[in-house]
């Protein structure tokens, strides 16, 4: 089992475009949530609450907010199926490549199963292949 996942996305857009769509809340968004399931309090110690067709849930805190660097916050999800929850974390840094290109480098770690890993890889993937769209267009 791998004990995190990292994923590179290149967005075109300068750091601080990128940084401001994640505080507003797009890559929430891009994970198919809507404004109408998510709550978010975009500080140090801010929660954020976000549902996926009644079924699945996640919070979390932000522990750390650097502007135009660094994200890094908690990310617990439940699933009505499943007893409990996963407790884990996710790192978001990001590095200008060049004055109209960011990378976006993702780090989810503290899985305790690989189905929850593949079924998040997944997510994230596609999620931030979303958001750099959506960003691109803004």
């Amino acid at each position: 089992m791998k004990p995190e996942i990292n994923i590179k996305q290149l967005i075109k857009a300068t750091t601080s475009k990128v940084f401001k769509a994640i505080a507003n809340g797009q890559l929430f968004l891009s994970t198919g949530a809507t404004a109408q399931t998510m709550d978010i309090d975009f500080k140090i110690g801010g929660q954020y609450k976000i549902s996926w067709k009644e079924v699945y849930h996640c919070r979390g805190e932000f522990f750390e907010i650097v502007e135009n660097k660094h994200i890094l916050f908690s990310w617990i999800k439940v699933h009505k199926e499943f007893e409990g929850c996963q407790n884990t974390v996710v790192s978001i840094t990001l590095k200008p490549i060049d004055e109209t290109t960011t990378e976006l480098h993702l780090t989810h770690s503290g899985f305790t199963t690989d189905d929850f890993i593949h079924d998040h890889e997944r997510g994230w993937i596609s999620s931030l292949a979303e958001f750099s769209k959506s960003i691109a267009a803004i």
